[in-house]
């Protein structure tokens, strides 16, 4: 009856929002458990840990809190992370602040990454942009690993 549609509606959405939450907080999760195994893999060069890996990621956003976990879990280390959103490849670069002096994440992220199209911007520490070429993310993600070492062993 028209007369319990609005209350019924109201119910509905009130139902959608608690499912988005519950949504949001699985996949947080699941990234937080990727971050952390990501880490437990880290290779090394010198004292430094490199993580250059592809991730299953809903945006930026999750890209950073993802390299922010694996940062603080790894302490003095340099993270590249890549996810393909809505068939664009996007990036986010890290670096622990000890490395600052030494590297530039928005070099790391703009020659690095080149093979995927990426470019962006951002601090020394911390860089993220998106490209055009979700095909060659691997590729990229791979040149930036080799970039990250090349620049420490230097």
């Amino acid at each position: 009856p028209p007369a319990g549609l609005e209350a019924r509606v109201e119910g509905l959405l009130a139902e959608i929002d608690l499912l988005r939450k519950q949504q949001a907080s699985v996949q947080r999760a699941s990234s937080r458990q990727s971050a952390e195994s990501l880490a437990e893999s880290a290779e090394k060069s010198g004292a430094v840990s490199v993580v250059a890996a592809r991730v299953e990621a809903g945006g930026m956003d999750a890209l950073r809190e993802m390299g922010d976990v694996i940062r603080q879990k790894l302490g003095s280390s340099v993270v590249v992370l890549g996810s393909v959103v809505n068939d664009k490849p996007q990036s986010v670069v890290m670096l622990s602040h000890d490395l600052v002096p030494r590297l530039n994440a928005r070099d790391i992220l703009n020659n690095g990454l080149k093979a995927a199209g990426i470019r962006g911007g951002g601090r020394p520490e911390l860089a993220q942009g998106g490209g055009s070429n979700a095909d060659a993310l691997d590729q990229a993600l791979a040149d930036a690993r080799k970039l990250v070492k090349e620049m420490l062993s230097d």
